[in-house]
């Protein structure tokens, strides 16, 4: 399971403002991340008691964040249900889907209590439709290698670094209920990061002649300027891309 680095005891905190958002693994439609506007309501929140330790002006300034992680969660439903499917449609084994399912279920529970939150802060807020989540789908020959570019890069590397960053924002905010949420972040991302490296491995397996798309694609992130993808994400790609040692 993808490894969350540890902050130094004596090392200074920065401000949540400082630190990446949170979104999870994107709902990516022909290159673009689709997320749904919204509007008034609480259809999409998860009862959540009185954040802690905020006062007024505090938690209107926290509620960017947690709208902005609320819809990342949402639409993280949609791309995870889409995978379900795809991964169906390449006879990908039961473990697996079943794994991805639970998933999806995750960044359900994820949604809703940010939505909640959202609302315990004073910004009752629920997701419009997303019509982007039954956008057509690759078929045929396109389908693997579209399942292989959509787990390396939003399932590897995005629920790798959703669950450093929640790691870190967890340990910096004041209030416990948020701390909490962000501690789940952490703790579920990590294992779907770990299920990203799985489901990449099957793909290989099956399908050996992706081998030279997966290298291509874990090389192009190199020149990557997201943060910790040297230090955190490519070091899990050397042993998920390693050929298998020859029987003896």
């Amino acid at each position: 399971m993808p490894m969350i680095a540890p902050r130094s005891p004596s090392a200074k905190k920065p401000a949540p403002s400082a630190l990446p958002l949170v979104r999870g693994r994107a709902l990516s439609i022909g290159g673009a991340d689709a997320v749904a506007e919204t509007t008034r309501g609480s259809s999409w929140s998860a009862p959540a008691g009185p954040v802690v330790g905020l006062d007024g002006p505090r938690k209107k300034s926290i509620a960017p964040e947690l709208l902005a992680t609320a819809r990342a969660k949402h639409a993280s439903v949609a791309a995870y249900a889409r995978l379900v499917c795809q991964l169906l449609a390449l006879g990908a084994p039961a473990r697996v889907v079943d794994k991805t399912q639970r998933a999806m279920g995750d960044q359900l529970r994820h949604a809703t209590m940010a939505f909640g939150l959202l609302a315990s802060c004073g910004e009752p807020l629920q997701p419009r439709p997303l019509p982007e989540a039954a956008a057509p789908m690759p078929t045929g020959e396109a389908l693997a290698p579209a399942v292989l570019r959509d787990v390396i890069h939003h399932g590897c590397v995005t629920e790798t670094l959703t669950a450093h960053w929640a790691a870190r924002r967890a340990d910096v905010h004041a209030s416990m209920e948020i701390r909490e949420y962000y501690n789940q972040l952490a703790e579920d991302g990590a294992r779907h990061a770990a299920l990203a490296f799985e489901t990449l491995t099957w793909l290989l397996a099956d399908a050996p002649s992706l081998a030279p798309l997966a290298a291509a694609q874990v090389a192009a992130l190199e020149a990557s300027d997201l943060p910790d993808m040297k230090a955190v994400v490519l070091p899990l790609f050397e042993a998920a891309l390693r050929p298998p040692a020859p029987n003896t």
